[in-house]
């Protein structure tokens, strides 16, 4: 899911509905509005998370946890102490599930047990901002001030910081490779963990582009592309490259990047899409073939880049509607075409039939599907146009916020 930055950091929860049908064309969408009065105790939130039963836990902005049972609301925040702030919300490979508060630690739930891990109990930082799970079962927690906390079978018994070599102590994002490390994306550059022991930093000092990090992925051959806000970054095997308008980019902040099934990289900047055709990476012998609206593209501020089942590309603007690209030839879908709205702010694929789901900012959602489009909005049930979240639960409900 990707978000425009310049929209509130908090997300409010506008409604929660359910779609009681398998398809998504050819059916009446019954929507069942949920607020304060069903039980929810605070509209803005923060984090969506499935457990493993199926209820969605709803992570508040100053309510707590709610859970969410597909009927009703039961508020567990002022039974179990939890934090009102909630900032991040966990499911482990063991069906733990980890919450995060801005002010009250984590607190995690087994299976019917509860346990609170604080600064009482040795945790850095009572501020959590993400968390991850490394290839033992271990979860590590990114905290803002305290580095991350490293977890053994629910033990808090290791603290990676500044002090251990990490760049520093305000983690933002946890990030797990496929070879095991663990990258710490912060605004001062990265730091790399080899298992439990901390490895090496990746800064301006050593070749990276620029410390900010807005972006990373990893492709099939293990190189990590980085973007930054001052170019593009790619961490190879035994060196950095970098990247930056003399090698092609039109513009240097790298807001989005994918990696395609057929291992293509994009790149998503505020002028227009980037698609990499590469001989030899390490020699900077690539070609980027670039779509802007100079060739079809409806808008070049690029929010999010999406690829669906069937391998086309899905381009999100800002002030320009959803382009899909297949086989570099662009279907163009915004307001002159059927769209309630420009703005799109997300798109999210329907793994039950394909359908493209389309959060608007400012119009509601848009349901693209064999050349038609459905429109709900606030006439056809939605209590609020602004969406910023869209997560379909199963065959039968969709959530939306």
């Amino acid at each position: 899911m990707y978000f425009n930055k310049s929209m509130p950091f908090n997300i409010y929860l506008f409604i929660l509905f359910l779609i009681s049908c398998s398809e998504v064309f050819g059916q009446n969408y019954n929507f069942k509005r949920f607020s304060i009065e069903e039980g929810l105790s605070e509209p803005g939130l923060y984090c969506i998370e499935e457990s493993p039963n199926g209820e969605l836990w709803v992570g508040l902005e100053s309510g707590g946890v709610v859970i969410f049972d597909g009927h009703s609301f039961r508020n567990i925040h002022s039974e179990l102490n939890i934090g009102k702030d909630i900032r991040s919300i966990f499911k482990s490979s063991i069906d733990e599930m980890w919450i995060g508060s801005s002010y009250e630690g984590i607190t995690v739930f087994d299976h019917g047990f509860e346990k609170k891990i604080s600064i009482e109990e040795g945790l850095p930082s009572n501020h959590i901002r993400s968390f991850t799970e490394d290839f033992e079962g271990r979860v590590w927690a990114g905290t803002i001030g305290g580095g991350i906390a490293v977890f053994d079978d629910g033990k808090l018994f290791k603290i990676i910081d500044k002090k251990s070599g990490i760049v520093s102590n305000d983690v933002k994002t946890l990030l797990l490779r496929s070879n095991g490390n663990i990258w710490v994306g912060t605004d001062n550059g990265i730091s790399i963990c080899d298992g439990l022991n901390f490895k090496n930093n990746i800064t301006i000092t050593d070749g990276l582009v620029s410390n900010e990090i807005l972006s990373l992925e990893e492709d099939n051959l293990g190189n990590v592309w980085i973007g930054t806000r001052n170019g593009l970054s790619v961490k190879l095997k035994d060196t950095i490259i970098n990247i930056g308008i003399s090698d092609g980019l039109k513009q240097l902040r790298i807001k989005s990047i994918l990696i395609d099934h057929n291992d293509n990289v994009w790149i998503g900047t505020r002028n227009g899409v980037g698609k990499f055709e590469i001989q030899d990476l390490k020699n900077k012998k690539f070609k980027i073939k670039w779509f802007t609206q100079n060739n079809g593209l409806s808008n070049n501020r690029i929010r999010c880049l999406y690829e669906d089942l069937s391998g086309a590309i899905w381009i999100g603007t800002y002030f320009g509607g959803i382009n899909m690209l297949f086989n570099d030839y662009f279907t163009l879908q915004k307001k002159s075409h059927g769209l309630t709205d420009d703005a799109v702010s997300l798109v999210k694929e329907s793994k039950l039939d394909g359908a493209i789901w389309l959060g608007l900012y400012g119009s509601g959602v848009n349901v693209l599907k064999d050349k038609s489009i459905i429109s709900l909005n606030t006439e056809e049930g939605l209590s609020n146009d602004f969406i910023n979240a869209i997560i379909h639960i199963d065959s039968l409900k969709t959530v939306v916020g």
